[in-house]
């Protein structure tokens, strides 16, 4: 094709006057077309190219009730946030960790130092950690022991995929959480997904690091927080998935729990999730 396009290219340059010249524009906005095209299938190519044939959560989730799509946060609310890489590829049916990829593939040592980090006790540790998220806007820390971060790794890769609502401005959107690799807690904007998971972008990406739990039985979680969220909201995202899956009533909970969403996915009640996920309103207030 690209040596049929490149003599039809010469033929046109052979032309008399106008007539060649208008003819060698025409084929400059056919090539071009044909670029576009060929870039919108290979695309396309790479988002419907699938491991294996639709799970009926994905059919489940594609279901799901629609929701307004979140409006950014204000700039104001966010000076301190860092300027966001570009956009990567990723797996069909995944979520995307486009935006997010240098926050995915960042260790603890390239955040902290972790030579001097741990000589300090677990409480101290605790401490520092959290000092160092309180001035930022676009981060959030937290810990677990080493036991109850076991707990959450173990169940959130028997149930991976969960639903957390976003109530802002009276009314809610979805958020669509992924986990992967044992490592990554990926939340997304369930339309997004819908649409297509692999350029369905995180707006929260927490991360489990692990580097001080044999020494210190401590687990350090950080969650880099996107535009589309306000930190405070990150904040409960991360609670209440710790509770989802750390709370073993709440986990395997017949109706609205996470191990019901993976395996039942027909009996999950979206309504009565809603009703009863904790409200950031309520716990602020209280």
């Amino acid at each position: 094709a690209a040596r049929r396009a490149r003599l039809a290219a010469r033929t046109a340059e052979r032309g008399w006057g106008g007539a060649g010249r208008l003819r060698r524009r025409k084929l400059e906005c056919w090539l071009c077309a044909a670029r576009w095209a060929l870039a919108r299938e290979i695309a396309r190519g790479a988002a419907l190219r699938r491991t294996g044939p639709i799970s009926e959560l994905e059919l489940r989730a594609a279901a799901l009730p629609g929701a307004q799509r979140p409006c950014p946060v204000p700039v104001t609310a966010r000076r301190n946030r860092s300027p966001r890489p570009a956009r990567a590829a990723a797996p069909a049916a995944m979520i995307s960790r486009a935006g997010h990829a240098s926050h995915v593939s960042r260790q603890l040592k390239d955040i902290v130092k972790l030579p001097l980090l741990r000589t300090q006790p677990p409480a101290r540790i605790r401490e520092i950690w959290a000092e160092y998220h309180t001035g930022r806007d676009d981060a959030v820390g937290a810990a677990l022991d080493e036991a109850k971060a076991s707990a959450l790794v173990d169940r959130a890769g028997a149930a991976p995929t969960y639903l957390h609502p976003v109530r802002r401005d009276g009314g809610h959107f979805l958020l669509l959480q992924q986990f992967q690799n044992r490592r990554h807690f990926l939340f997304t904007f369930l339309e997004d997904y819908k649409k297509n998971p692999a350029l369905a972008r995180p707006y929260l990406t927490l991360t489990l690091h692990d580097d001080l739990a044999r020494d210190r039985g401590l687990v350090l979680l950080r969650g880099d927080v996107d535009a589309m969220l306000r930190k405070t909201e990150a904040e409960h995202i991360i609670e209440q998935t710790i509770q989802a899956y750390c709370v073993g009533s709440r986990f395997s909970d017949a109706k609205t729990g996470p191990l019901v969403f993976n395996q039942n996915p027909d009996r999950f009640d979206l309504d009565e999730m809603l009703r009863n996920y904790p409200s950031l309103v309520s716990l602020t207030t209280n």
